[in-house]
This record gives C-alpha cells, structure tokens and sequence, in this order.
C-alpha cells in the first residue's frame, strides 16, 4: 500500500481495530480486511486501482460487495472509496454498510491516536533496538541533548502535542511513523 491518506487510515484502524487482511478481491478490485473481537468479526474492504490508490465505488462495484457478502456473519461492515456515486451510498445506507472517504474519514478520539502511536513506536522500537524501553533512561536516541533516533523524536513530540491535546498535530505524527517503517522495511 502507498504512504498517504489511504495507508494511513488503513494502519489506524489495523492497530486500534484489530483488521488483518484478508486478501484481495479481483472481482470488485479491492483489498479486504477482517476484524474479530468484543465487537464481533467486522469486514472493510478498500476499493482500489492497479496501482493501489483509492478509486470511485459506483453501483456495480458496491452491488458486487453486497452480494459477495450474502450469507456472511459480520457484525460491521465498511466500505472504504475515493468517492461515492449517489446510488451507491443509498444502496449501502440502505444494508447498513458504513462508508469512508477522504471526506468523510473516520473519526479518532485524541486518546486513541495517542494509543496507536504508541503501540507503532513499541513496534518501531522493537525492530529498531531489539527491544522497546520500559524507562526513558533505557532509550539511546536522545544522548547529550541531540536526537539520534527518528522513532524517538517522533515519539517525543507526540506525547508532547498528546499533553495539549493538539490532535491535529497527533494525526500528523501517525503518518510520520508509518513512513519510517515502511523505510525500515525497505532495507
């Protein structure tokens, strides 16, 4: 998945939600995730071009999503877009299909952006170090008043725009450690 908007939103809802994919659905041209836990098994699927970027959900597409899921027990399903045809949004309000774009992204609390940025950081850490400090001290990517680590100042400045509350600024940390992990990946 490419880094922006749709990776992104996709990693928030993988590590707050619990989605693991699925696979991918040649036939409506999407990726699919499921989700299980207190809340029962949810579906999201993510309709997307050839080269992986969001793409418009028209009638055809969504009326394929509603009859591959004829028969299947979830308690949520999701449809994620780049935009929505008219007749395609009635067709899913109609099933109680929720819908997300970039206009209607989903709504994050301050408090659970914060929880995942910990846990990626926890992540990062651990396949950065071979281990995630249990105490600041334990951390070497600040020494001596400099930053050595990118995980670490990330890390810094998210729970310092956690402390004020400045969620717009967490969500603009998020993306930022998804990035550096997906460099990480790289090598």
């Amino acid at each position: 998945m490419k880094s922006g908007w749709l990776a992104d939103q996709i990693e928030l809802m993988k590590i707050l939600q619990g989605y693991e994919i699925e696979g991918i659905n040649d036939e409506t041209g999407s990726i699919d995730y499921v989700a299980s836990g207190d809340h029962g098994r949810r579906f999201l699927t993510v309709i997307i071009d050839p080269w992986l970027n969001l793409r418009r959900a028209d009638m055809k597409i969504i009326t394929k999503i509603v009859d591959s899921l004829e028969g299947e027990d979830y308690e949520e399903v999701v449809v994620m877009a780049k935009e929505f045809t008219e007749a395609s949004l009635r067709l899913l309000r109609g099933k109680d299909i929720g819908y997300i774009s970039p206009e209607t992204r989903p709504r994050f609390s301050t408090f659970e952006i914060i929880d995942a940025i910990q846990r990626l950081t926890h992540e990062l850490c651990e396949a950065k170090c071979g281990k995630a400090p249990t105490r600041e001290g334990d951390c070497k990517g600040y020494q001596e008043g400099r930053y050595t680590c990118p995980v670490r100042l990330i890390s810094d400045n998210a729970d310092f725009h956690g402390e004020r509350r400045w969620s717009w600024l967490l969500r603009r940390d998020f993306p930022k450690l998804v990035t550096l992990r997906e460099k990480m990946d790289e090598k």
